[in-house]
């Protein structure tokens, strides 16, 4: 990532589908438990697969867990940098279920590999990718099959 993560942590241990090692780098400021590192492991097998069979190449992404509040800086050797984030607050997180953090972690995915905007479309993708999940468009949530 070419930004400094302020606090930054130790990366926690998420098990990234091996057609996005590489291309997701996971890094965090505070600790990410276990229950929401598996799941982003999971969000990424479904989306990965989902752009294996769409012939998609998805470009570098960070995905940053953080507590309250996130800040980064540059590189002091840097005068501007471009970056593609995928911010997780653990705070909002941890409370929900794993259902719905599963859902969150593969929309935020698919608005980046798949380069949509927008929400109606990125709703349908992550539909299709995740099986017991319908979008109705008519209310713009999802709903469990």
């Amino acid at each position: 990532m070419p930004l400094l993560l302020v606090d930054a942590q130790p990366a926690p241990p998420v098990d990234v589908d091996p057609l996005l090692q590489g291309v997701i780098g996971v890094h965090a400021t505070a600790p990410v438990p276990e229950r929401i590192g598996r799941l982003l492991g999971l969000a990424t097998q479904a989306v990965a697969a989902g752009l294996a069979r769409d012939g998609v190449v998805p470009s570098p992404l960070a995905a940053v867990f953080f507590r309250g509040r996130v800040c980064f800086s540059l590189h002091p050797r840097q005068l501007a940098a471009h970056v593609s984030l995928a911010l997780f607050d653990l705070d909002r997180l941890e409370s929900r279920p794993e259902g719905q953090v599963l859902l969150i972690m593969v929309e935020e995915l698919v608005h980046h590999c798949y380069r949509l905007h927008d929400e109606a479309a990125t709703s349908r993708k992550v539909a299709e990718l995740l099986p017991g999940v319908e979008y109705d468009p008519a209310t713009g949530r999802y709903r469990p099959q």
